[in-house]
C-alpha cells in the first residue's frame, strides 16, 4: 500500500512537472513512511527525493524525542561543533555523512535511543500515538539521506489541517473521502514547520507534498 502510493506519487509529480523540495508524512510505528519513501526510491520518475519530514503529535512523539537524544551524538560523529539549535541547519550539515559507514553503524547500534512513550496520551490524531516508532532507524536513515528533519504538530494544527483539507477536497470532487486528523497529519506538519522558511532568502523553498489518507468516521475530526 504505502510503496504503491510512493510509486503513484512519483508518477503524478513527474507528469505534472512538479519537483517538490519537501515531503511531510505522519508516523506512528513508522511503516507507512518507510514504505512510501521506498516507493519513491524505486520509481524512475523521481529525479531527486524531497526532504523527508516525519510528523508526530505533541501528545506523543517517540521518534522526535529520539532525534533530540541523538542530535549531539550524530553531530559529534560528523565532527560538527557547535551543534546548531536549528533542526534545518543540523540536517544540512549531517546530510553529506548520511551514507558514511560509521554514521550508518552509529544509528544501527543506537537501540537505547528509542524508548517507549509513557502514559496514555490523547490526541485528535489518535492513529499515530504509538508508544514506539518501530521503524525509527529506517525512517531516520531516509530523513538524513534526504536532508529532512522531524516536525511536531499541536492539536490546533491538526484541527486546522482537517478543515483546510476538506475545503481543498470539496473544490476538486465532493465524492472523495475526507481525511481525519491522523490522515491530515502531513498537512498539519507543513503548517507547523517554521524551519521550512529559508534563512538566506526569508521565503519558503519549493513545492511541498503532503498525503491525505484514510477516511473520516462519523463524529470524528
Amino acid at each position: 500500500g504505502g510503496r504503491t502510493l510512493g510509486l503513484e506519487m512519483a508518477d503524478q509529480l513527474h507528469r505534472a512537472g512538479v519537483a517538490p523540495t519537501d515531503l511531510y508524512i505522519q508516523i506512528g510505528g513508522g511503516a507507512f513512511a518507510t514504505a512510501t519513501v521506498e516507493g519513491l526510491i524505486r520509481s524512475e520518475a523521481m529525479a531527486a527525493l524531497p526532504r523527508l519530514h516525519p510528523v508526530q503529535s505533541e501528545a506523543a512523539h517517540p521518534f522526535v524525542a529520539t532525534w533530540q537524544r541523538l542530535r549531539r551524538v550524530l553531530a559529534a560523529s560528523a565532527g560538527i561543533d557547535p551543534v546548531p539549535t536549528s533542526d534545518r541547519a543540523l540536517a544540512e550539515l549531517l546530510h553529506p555523512f548520511a551514507n558514511d559507514g560509521r554514521f550508518v553503524s552509529l544509528i544501527a547500534t543506537s537501540d537505547d535511543a528509542m524508548t517507549p512513550w509513557p502514559g496514555q496520551p490523547a490526541s485528535v490524531a489518535s492513529g499515530i500515538l504509538d508508544d514506539v516508532t518501530y521503524d525509527w532507524k529506517t525512517v531516520l536513515g531516509h530523513q538524513l539521506r534526504t536532508g529532512g528533519w522531524p516536525v511536531l504538530a499541536s492539536e490546533d494544527r491538526f484541527l486546522d489541517a482537517v478543515k483546510r483539507a476538506e475545503v481543498a477536497i470539496r473544490k476538486v470532487d465532493a465524492t472523495i473521502a475526507l481525511p481525519d486528523a491522523t490522515g491530515a497529519a502531513g498537512l498539519a506538519g507543513l503548517l507547523a514547520d517554521r524551519e521550512r522558511r529559508n534563512p538566506a532568502t526569508g521565503g519558503f523553498d519549493g513545492p511541498a507534498v503532503v498525503i491525505l489518507s484514510g477516511r473520516r468516521r462519523e463524529g470524528a475530526c
